[in-house]
């Protein structure tokens, strides 16, 4: 949802749960996809495990995103970080 623009407030407000729950879930994503970019940087990163990974936290948070438009936000997230 973050990455169709909506802001971590609305997010909790569509899903109705309390914003601290979003902001919590978002930080754990950008970790995530941090160590994921590391880990493909310095060539240890096992694909499957990486999406076994992916799989298991969609359904720990019971949210089930189109991998390759997550694939295509880890990219993007990841340009940005290298650049700075």
């Amino acid at each position: 949802m973050l990455a169709q623009g909506h802001t971590e407030t609305e997010i909790a407000q569509m899903l109705h749960v309390h914003v601290s729950t979003i902001c919590r879930d978002v930080k754990v994503l950008k970790q995530l996809s941090q160590r994921f970019v590391f880990d493909l940087a310095k060539g240890d990163l096992n694909i499957n495990s990486a999406l076994m990974e992916w799989v298991k936290l969609e359904e720990k948070l019971g949210v089930y995103t189109n991998m390759e438009t997550g694939a295509r936000e880890l990219i993007s997230q990841s340009r940005k970080r290298l650049q700075l």
